[in-house]
């Protein structure tokens, strides 16, 4: 066991990740989050949907 684990509580030692790309990944967001907002980035914001067409 490492030893910064101790210091980190009930943090995982590791995580199970999807076995899909990172596009679909972005996508299944997308397509679940759809107007809500996906980012901002110096005052513009976009949601989801439009993440999903750009």
């Amino acid at each position: 066991m490492s030893i910064w684990l101790r210091h980190y509580g009930n943090v995982p030692k590791s995580l199970n990740y999807p076995q899909i790309s990172l596009y679909e990944s972005i996508r299944q967001s997308c397509l679940k989050y759809g107007d809500q907002i996906a980012f901002t980035y110096f005052g513009n914001t976009i949601t989801y949907a439009k993440l999903l067409y750009y």
